[in-house]
């Protein structure tokens, strides 16, 4: 889906996180900045007793052609990963996400397949080169079957949805 905004997206994310009994907090500074006039701020953190805690930095991105948003998010991340949030908490998983949409191909079927393998792409780049997830959001019309996948294809993939949370690590 296309979102008007981060905030748009980060709320659907959150949604759907909170529906199956996750924690959240939005708009993160790490305790080491709370002094800094303009502190960095995680986008999302969340966390469930059986995945810890996973901080996101989302990105809305708009096409393809949005490379470098990617870059700025593993900049940050990389930055900030090691500094502690919530208290003194140290977060067990990075993730980045961006809505899963490719608006200039029309033909469903089409842009499922190319959506797939830009995102198998990005999936295991970031993890292999950064060690940073790729939190996948997939929201549906009618809002059944909504589901989050985090290190998908993977031995250790995360999947979410409403009825609860399947870690392939426990």
């Amino acid at each position: 889906m296309i979102y008007n905004n981060e905030k748009d997206f980060v709320d659907k994310v959150e949604s759907l996180l909170k529906s199956c009994g996750c924690q959240t907090w939005r708009e993160v500074s790490p305790e080491e900045h709370k002094d800094k006039l303009f502190p960095f701020r995680v986008d999302l953190i969340f966390f469930h007793k059986q995945i810890g805690y996973i901080a996101v930095e989302a990105k809305n991105t708009r096409s393809l052609r949005q490379g470098s948003v990617f870059g700025k998010a593993i900049e940050q991340i990389n930055k900030y990963k090691d500094l502690h949030f919530l208290g003194g908490i140290k977060i067990d998983k990075w993730c980045i996400t961006a809505p899963q949409e490719i608006p200039l191909i029309t033909n469903r079927e089409e842009a499922d397949r190319v959506l797939s393998e830009v995102s198998h792409f990005i999936r295991h780049f970031i993890k292999y080169m950064f060690n940073i997830s790729f939190l996948e959001f997939f929201e549906y019309d009618n809002h059944v079957w909504d589901r989050i996948a985090i290190d998908g294809f993977s031995k250790n993939t995360i999947k979410i949805n409403k009825y609860g949370i399947e870690n392939k690590n426990v």
